[in-house]
């Protein structure tokens, strides 16, 4: 993933409690199959303060079937989250509004992460991921959310950092990082991972399967697996689900066979060739039809854990409902309806006037290769 900061820095970013803000997390997780779905940036047609337009894309994407959202991107303890980003328009909200969008997501039996890190961060320092875990988790408390996403990227080949740190010095940092996290937000709030496909691969040491191995149990509930990006590699069943000859034991039934349970693998992909790589992008039908496959191998244990897709689009092709569609049929939600509370006495016998209906305009897009 890549997500470029506009204005890094900026104390704007930094959190500040609302008086009165819930700090709890979610009681629940949510269904299989996982339909996750991240939230990017803002395009031309949403600006800055535009929480009506960010309002209604979290709507549409809970409504779509998503059961996944990820607001994208908290970076670090001095910077918090890029103002260009998804979860700054939530951060924009008031308590209310969040409330009310908690309220339908928890109705449809979805659930909103906070996502941490991204395709740009790189401060990785030695003994630093108890704060770097600790800092986003406490943001997730700050804007209610159930849970946290380690967009963790960068690691060089020996799967140490581009900062300095050797592989076991990286390994300390994520594991204390995510046990961080659990400590603050609880056994019952989602925590996630969303590697890159090869950093579980010989080719990168083995270190997120290492990684695994290594954290206690009831650390960790998925992996996002970023199974784009790569290249031509992940475009058909057999490569994606059995065996990968470019990244050896990436497939997901190498992942099974090395002991990463099928339950905690989600198949990551691109939502728009515009949105990474194009080489790497499958068509969402033909995801469908290797879910439908997967379901019936005993290869990968009747695999039937779901998706997650970069990134959420309301244009283009195909559209973020399109994607969802095409992978698992129509959806059957529907809002449910608020009673209508009743007016107030008027005093005067002015009729008054209906509310102007809002217009359907572009959602936020922000590329991430």
């Amino acid at each position: 993933m890549t997500f470029m900061l506009t204005n890094p820095g900026s104390a704007s970013m930094r959190f500040v409690r609302a008086s009165g803000e819930k700090t709890s997390v979610s009681r629940s997780k949510v269904q299989l199959p996982i339909k996750a779905v991240y939230l990017g940036g803002y395009g031309p047609s949403v600006k800055i303060g535009d929480t009506e337009n960010f309002k209604r894309i979290v709507e549409d994407a809970i409504m779509a079937g998503y059961n996944l959202l990820l607001l994208t991107f908290w970076f670090d303890n001095e910077t918090g989250i890029d103002r260009g980003a998804s979860a700054y328009y939530w951060q924009e909200l008031t308590v209310d509004e969040r409330d009310e969008l908690l309220d339908l997501a928890r109705q449809q039996g979805a659930r909103i992460l906070l996502a941490a890190g991204g395709g740009t961060y790189n401060g990785y320092q030695a003994g630093g991921g108890p704060v770097f875990g600790a800092g986003a988790a406490q943001a997730v408390r700050e804007l209610g959310l159930d849970g946290l996403d380690f967009d963790l990227e960068n690691f060089t080949r020996s799967f140490g950092t581009r900062s300095g740190l050797n592989q076991e010095q990286t390994l300390q940092w994520m594991i204390d990082a995510t046990i961080a996290a659990r400590r603050i937000l609880g056994p019952k709030a989602i925590i996630t991972h969303a590697p890159e496909a090869p950093y579980f691969s010989a080719g990168w040491q083995s270190g997120y399967l290492t990684f695994y191995k290594r954290l206690p149990k009831g650390m960790l509930d998925y992996f996002l697996v970023q199974y784009y990006n790569q290249g031509p590699t992940y475009l058909d069943y057999e490569s994606q689900f059995i065996r990968n000859p470019i990244f050896p034991k990436t497939a997901i039934a190498e992942l099974i066979k090395q002991g990463i349970p099928k339950e905690k693998i989600v198949m990551g992909k691109l939502t728009q060739k515009s949105d990474g790589v194009p080489n790497s992008w499958v068509a969402p039908k033909e995801i469908g039809q290797w879910l439908k496959r997967a379901a019936q191998d005993p290869k990968v244990q009747n695999y039937k854990t779901g998706v997650s897709t970069w990134q959420w689009h309301d244009t283009g092709e195909p559209t973020s409902e399109e994607w969802i569609r095409d992978i698992f049929g129509p959806t059957s939600k529907k809002r449910k309806i608020k009673p209508i509370a009743k007016p107030p006495k008027k005093t005067s016998k002015k009729k008054a006037t209906k509310p102007k209906k809002r217009t359907k305009s572009e959602s936020p897009k922000k590329k991430k290769t």
